[in-house]
């Protein structure tokens, strides 16, 4: 995963928990499981545990980039024919 860089977090904008599962079409859950270990965000706190959480919308294009399906390798369900 390549690092954002603050041009590009400022350029692209951050985004709410709700509308980063709106522009991705996931669940809350998905995108939970998904911060941190896929998607970069941003935590706006004093003690770093609890506060506003943000998205990148850069990272989420990214992320959504590196899932994209093309069709070239086989079927969507994940196998068979």
């Amino acid at each position: 995963m390549s690092a954002l860089h603050d041009s590009e977090v400022l350029t692209e904008g951050l985004l709410t928990i709700a509308e980063s599962c709106r522009f991705l079409r996931l669940s809350r859950a998905k995108l939970y499981t998904l911060l941190g270990s896929e998607i970069p965000f941003v935590r706006f706190s004093e003690d770093g545990r609890r506060g506003a959480v943000r998205v990148p919308k850069l990272s989420l294009i990214r992320y959504a980039a590196r899932h994209l399906y093309s069709g070239a390798s086989g079927n969507m369900r994940g196998g068979g024919t």
